[in-house]
Order: C-alpha cells, then structure tokens, then sequence
C-alpha cells in the first residue's frame, strides 16, 4: 500500500488543545491548536475571534452572553478555527494568531449551514489530519 503512506507523509496533524475565552478587551475568545508539519515540525496555532464578530453573529451583546454561546457552540468554533488553519495551509501562511472577524461572517454563515465542511479527517476526539492535495471545501 505505498499510495496511503504517500498520502500520510503529505498529511499534517492538527491537533486542537483548548479554548481561552476574555483573552482581552477586543477578542472574545482564542483556540489553541498544535500543528504537526509533514516533516515533523510543530507549531502552536491560536484562531481569535473578536468581540464584534461573536456579538454581531449571534446577535447578543455583552460579556455574559457571548460566553454563554461560546460554551454552548464550541464545536462550531473549533470548527470554524480549524477551517481557518486549513485555509493558511492552503495559503502557506500559518499565521500565530488568525483572526476571524466581523468580515467574516458569510464565511462563517456557510461552515454553519454545511455550505463548507473540513477537509481534515478526524482521527479521534480532538484530532484531524489534513493532506492538502485531497481538499473537499464545498459540499
């Protein structure tokens, strides 16, 4: 089987580690994620989320309601960061801390309708692996 070895020597492996939320006055919350390269070099990759966006997307206001859905969505914002990640590997530009913002809502809008899916496999609870040649993006 030497084609799935190929394929799993291209692959990266994104792991998500936690969740901080009130990281400061302008971000609601921040996602740390541990990104293993293909050759074995690992970085700490963080997706923020700004105040505007979780305020704007939602439709709420104030420090109380969005950690109330932060808490209750979380797997659609960890869903959100790891699109993210995927789209700055894509790039070839894994950026320490990626923003998602208020100019991000239509994207956002469509990973939450299923318009956009991962294209990482998850491998156990908070593990995914992404091999960019197989993108699947679009449903």
């Amino acid at each position: 089987m030497p084609f799935q070895n190929q394929e799993l020597s291209r692959s990266w492996k994104i792991v998500f580690i936690d969740r901080i939320n009130r990281i400061n006055s302008a971000h609601a919350v921040m996602l740390r994620f541990e990104i293993s390269y293909p050759d074995g070099k690992r970085k700490s990759i963080r997706p923020v989320f700004t105040e505007e966006f979780v305020e704007d997307y939602f439709h709420i206001s104030g420090t109380k309601e969005s950690d109330k859905i932060i808490n209750e969505r979380e797997e659609l914002f960890i869903k959100w960061g790891l699109i993210r990640i995927e789209e700055c590997i894509n790039e070839d530009s894994l950026k320490e801390e990626p923003k998602i913002s208020r100019a991000d809502f239509k994207w956002a809008e469509s990973i939450e309708k299923g318009h956009l899916l991962p294209s990482s496999q998850q491998s156990d609870v908070n593990t995914y692996m992404y091999i960019p040649e197989r993108r699947i993006g679009f449903k």
